[in-house]
């Protein structure tokens, strides 16, 4: 089968798609259904995300596939939290670390086209605190500040107190919602709700001043 006729047998364009999918469109045996991929990858008409999994090339998409897209769509259930949120919520200094989400599912990390994912594993009781919302434009699955900062501590081992929460950059943001923050730390441990009760206690920031770095997409 060549690309276009593949194009139209999948009618409208969809963000991603698997190997079984992509067997299911194409009725020939699966070896060759394998050699087809194979050279559509070479081509850059497919873009592997991980074994049996694609996206389409942005030329080929509507509106092309994103990494934070991406973030969701591999491992499902996840949401993006941790590191990379609070970076993006401006309340730890930004850098390039990997898009940083949890799941149900054990944790693993893919190395593709659009970064580095790691998917750490987290108890079922505290897979809560997010929801769907768009960031920079994209609609995803993200944690809410206050359960970003609880699943960073809770990931990131040790006790967090007040002098290891300032050594880290941690300063009381604006955006959290003390009230919030308490009643999702009664989900954790309690090294987590102590250091809860610590961030709670530090000095406050200045009214935030938005530069356009990344805040912006958040809506």
């Amino acid at each position: 089968m060549d690309w276009p006729t593949f194009l139209k047998k999948i009618g409208p364009y969809p963000d991603y798609l698997t190997s079984s999918q992509i067997y299911d469109l194409i009725p020939k045996p699966k070896p060759y259904v394998q050699v087809q991929i194979h050279r559509w990858v070479r081509a850059g008409k497919l873009i592997p995300l991980q074994r049996g999994q694609f996206a389409l090339a942005d030329i080929y998409n509507r509106k092309g596939p994103t990494a934070l897209g991406v973030a969701n769509q591999m491992v499902k259930p996840s949401y993006l939290t941790g590191h990379w949120v609070l970076c993006n919520y401006v309340l730890l200094p930004h850098d390039h670390r990997a898009f940083t989400s949890v799941t149900p599912h054990p944790s693993r990390k893919i190395v593709n086209h659009f970064g580095t994912f790691t998917y750490s594993q987290i108890k079922p009781e505290l897979f809560i605190g997010f929801s769907w919302t768009r960031l920079w434009f994209e609609p995803i699955y993200v944690a809410d500040p206050e359960k970003a900062l609880l699943d960073y501590w809770y990931l990131e081992k040790g006790e967090w107190d007040i002098e290891r929460l300032g050594s880290e950059g941690f300063r009381l943001a604006h955006r959290i919602e003390a009230r919030k923050l308490e009643d999702y730390a009664r989900a954790f441990p309690m090294r987590v709700q102590h250091a809860a009760a610590a961030y709670l206690s530090l000095p406050r920031l200045p009214e935030p001043h938005f530069d356009g770095r990344v805040m912006v997409g958040f809506q």
